[in-house]
C-alpha cells in the first residue's frame, strides 16, 4: 500500500488545477486525485483568486475557489504568523505568498506542492528533517 505524505500547495500548483491550458494542468488534476492532505494558506487562494479571475474571468474565479473548498483533502489554513513569513522573503526571492508556503513548509516539516523548483528546493530541508525524527 502506497502512503502518500502532505503536501504545502503552491500557486503554481493551486492555478495550474482549474487552467487546462497550463502546462502543468494534467499533473496537477492527478496530484488532487491522491488521498493525500494538501494544506493550502489563505494568502495562496488570494493570490491565485487574482491570477483566476485575471486569465479566467469572474465566474471562472467563483467556481474554482468554490471547488478547492469543497475538496475534503485539502485544508485551508489561517495561522500564517506573518512577520516570521516576512523573514523568508529574502530566502525565497520571490513573493511574500512564497514566504508563506516555505513558512509553512517547515513549520509542518513537509513539502511544497509546487512547480517552482526554486521553492522546492528551499523546502527540502524541511521535509528531510520532518523524515529524520
Amino acid at each position: 500500500m502506497v502512503e502518500w505524505s502532505p503536501r504545502v500547495a503552491d500557486t503554481s500548483w493551486l492555478y495550474a488545477l482549474y487552467d487546462e491550458t497550463d502546462a502543468h494542468h494534467g499533473e496537477a488534476v492527478g496530484e488532487l486525485a491522491r488521498p493525500a492532505p494538501i494544506v493550502l494558506a489563505g494568502e495562496v487562494v488570494v493570490e491565485a483568486l487574482g491570477l483566476w479571475r485575471h486569465r479566467l474571468g469572474r465566474q471562472a474565479a467563483r467556481t474554482c475557489f468554490a471547488d478547492i473548498r469543497s475538496r475534503p483533502n485539502v485544508e485551508m489554513v489561517h495561522e500564517t504568523d506573518a512577520h516570521d513569513a516576512a523573514k523568508l522573503v529574502g530566502e525565497v526571492r520571490g513573493s511574500f505568498v512564497d514566504a508563506v508556503v516555505l513558512w509553512h513548509c517547515r513549520r509542518l516539516g513537509i513539502p511544497p506542492l509546487t512547480y517552482d523548483q526554486r521553492l522546492a528546493n528551499l523546502a527540502a530541508p524541511a521535509e528531510r528533517s520532518a523524515q529524520q525524527r
